[in-house]
């Protein structure tokens, strides 16, 4: 009986880590819980008096690692264009897209430009899969004997098949563990033009319809549905039920532990949410829309709740175990969080929005068309996408994070949580969060600090 509940546990756990795009765990670590932290709600504190003031956790244990530490895993550092297979920044890319993770760690990478499918291993070895190096078209085969046009979304099943979406061939195609490719799913002319693809808790593969402002289902028997979008591809900004709703070049999709649906409403500037009865409404960004040039609805850069919150291009993300959405603000130039109740806050790149590459912690980091993200079930790690960068970043996901300035004086450790240090000057009560995460959720405690 206790094997049968246990067998049933992990298979609960794979399934949760599938459909909210991240890998399944690779241990039973993954029977660990989320932290529980708190500090003490009032700190009054003394000017010239060194102080500590640490955090106290009764949950899961959170990794001593610097949340928001970006580095390059694999690709040129200087935004360097190629097809070159070898190792970590030895490769290169032409325009890296979409990725996913296996159960061994490999991250798969839909390599556009170079009409590719390319393999990274946990060692950062890049090897090609399938496709033939800026040959297009569409064919199925052994590997690279398989053409594609402009691959865009990829996505893992079950039983470690790999799932592509064929942009302009407007097709699902499907890769075997053994390397035979094969079309899954075409739908007829260019309306379809599938983007960012994941599985949801039963199976069905759901798409965003880039060309064709949809969402749509495809059951395991390769039945396609539109869940919500206009059904004559129509672009616009409307939340509503099923049909009723309009994206603005959606370019992806992810599902939370509830069956609900987040889309990365490209154009729009957007976070939309499909709950299951097909409601559609905006999750955060802006809701401004000009409808008089598609490419140039209002963009911008700003952080809030819900959409007081300001993206530019959101392009794709995806969901951490907690209900936490990681975002490629591909036009800002940074990767940005969305909590579950909505509030939006900048993770890496730069503050003030341009183009970078450097790696670095928080703000230091520097992006350059960040476009697509996953996360590592077992470990935390978030993976990066650049579509100019030509790269693929890792970012810590774990650790501490403090919101606001500290005063004069004190400093806080994203490995401990701790604040210490001798305040200088007094500052009047100020609210501070910090948040805790580790491979399994997170937890948030408010507190406050006055220095006299």
């Amino acid at each position: 009986m206790k094997k049968l509940l246990l067998l049933t546990l992990i298979a609960f756990t794979l399934a949760a880590c599938q459909k909210a795009k991240i890998a399944g765990p690779r241990s039973l670590a993954s029977l660990n819980t989320a932290p529980n932290i708190t500090y003490p709600a009032t700190n009054n504190l003394t000017v010239g008096t060194a102080v500590s003031i640490s955090p106290v956790n009764t949950g899961g244990t959170i990794p001593a690692t610097v949340y928001g530490q970006v580095t390059t895993f694999a690709g040129s550092t200087a935004s360097d264009t190629g097809h070159v297979d070898g190792i970590g920044t030895a490769a290169r890319f032409n325009s890296a897209q979409q990725m996913a993770l296996d159960a061994s760690g490999n991250l798969y990478v839909t390599d556009t430009f170079n009409e590719l499918i390319r393999k990274i291993s946990p060692a950062g070895v890049v090897t090609t899969i399938a496709g033939t190096a800026g040959v297009t078209g569409f064919a199925d085969g052994q590997g690279t004997s398989a053409t594609f046009f402009y691959p865009d979304g990829i996505a893992i099943d079950a039983s470690g098949n790999i799932f592509i979406a064929d942009w302009v061939n407007s097709a699902i195609r499907k890769m075997t563990p053994a390397g035979a490719v094969t079309t899954f799913y075409q739908a007829i002319g260019f309306s379809f033009g599938p983007a960012g693809i994941s599985f949801d808790s039963s199976g069905n593969l759901l798409v965003s319809a880039y060309n064709g402002n949809q969402i749509v289902k495809i059951s395991p028997a390769g039945v396609a549905t539109i869940i919500a979008g206009d059904p004559q591809w129509q672009v616009g900004f409307v939340d509503g039920t099923g049909t009723a709703a309009q994206f603005n070049y959606p370019s992806d999709v992810v599902t939370d532990a509830t069956g609900n649906i987040y889309v990365a409403d490209g154009f729009n500037n957007a976070i939309r949410k499909i709950t299951p009865a097909g409601v559609v409404s905006t999750f955060a960004g802006s809701t401004a829309y000009t409808g008089s040039n598609v490419y140039n609805n209002p963009g911008g850069f700003a952080d809030g709740i819900g959409t007081a919150a300001l993206f530019n291009n959101a392009t794709g993300f995806a969901m951490a175990p907690g209900g936490v959405l990681y975002v490629a603000d591909r036009f800002n130039n940074d990767i940005r969080r969305i909590m579950p109740d909505a509030t939006v806050n900048l993770v890496a790149g730069s503050a003030t929005q341009v183009v970078g590459n450097a790696d670095g912690v928080g703000t230091a980091a520097g992006f350059n068309w960040p476009d697509y993200v996953t996360i590592d079930g077992s470990t935390g790690i978030g993976y990066i996408s650049e579509w100019s960068g030509n790269k693929i970043r890792k970012i810590v996901l774990t650790g501490y994070s403090l919101s606001g300035a500290l005063p004069v004086g004190l400093s806080f450790d994203p490995k401990t949580g701790i604040i210490s240090g001798t305040p200088t000057s007094a500052v009047s009560a100020t609210t501070y969060t910090v948040t805790g995460f580790n491979a399994f959720g997170f937890s948030s405690n408010t507190f406050t600090i006055m220095v006299n």
